[in-house]
C-alpha cells in the first residue's frame, strides 16, 4: 500500500502535503468535505468536555483498492474511554473514497477544546 498523507486542519481542508499515489488530495478532499460534522460530532459528544483532551485527533485510513475503508486508526491525545474512537470509527468504516491502488491516508485535525487551557500545540 502506497501512503497518501494530509494535513487536514479543523476540517478546514488545508493540505499540507501529498505523497504520489494514485488516491488523489482532491479525491480525500472531496470524500473529507461530504462527512466534514461527523468526526466533529463525535469529539463534541464525547471529549470536548475532557479537561485532559488536547483537541488534537489524527486518523490513519486505510483505504483498499475498491474505495472501501478497511481500518481507522485513532490518536487522540488525553481522550478517555472508548466511546470517541468508536464513534468515530463507526462513521469512518462507512467513508467511500474513489478507486486507487490502496493507500493510507493519514488525516490531523484540530478541535477546540472546552477544557481549562484549551487546545495544546
Amino acid at each position: 500500500m502506497k501512503r497518501l498523507s494530509l494535513g487536514i486542519i479543523a476540517l478546514g481542508l488545508a493540505i499540507s502535503t501529498v505523497a504520489h499515489a494514485e488516491l488523489t488530495a482532491s479525491d480525500v478532499k472531496r470524500v473529507m468535505t461530504a462527512h466534514a460534522g461527523e468526526v466533529r460530532k463525535c469529539y463534541s459528544l464525547h471529549a470536548q468536555d475532557q479537561d485532559e483532551a488536547t483537541g488534537k485527533v489524527v486518523l490513519d485510513v486505510g483505504v483498499q483498492a475498491s474505495g472501501d475503508v478497511d481500518k481507522v486508526e485513532i490518536d487522540a491525545p488525553g481522550v478517555e474511554g472508548k466511546a470517541f474512537p468508536r464513534c468515530v470509527r463507526s462513521k469512518v468504516m462507512k467513508w467511500k473514497f474513489p478507486k486507487n491502488k490502496g493507500t493510507v491516508v493519514t488525516i490531523p485535525y484540530r478541535f477546540h477544546h472546552a477544557g481549562a487551557g484549551g487546545p495544546q500545540s
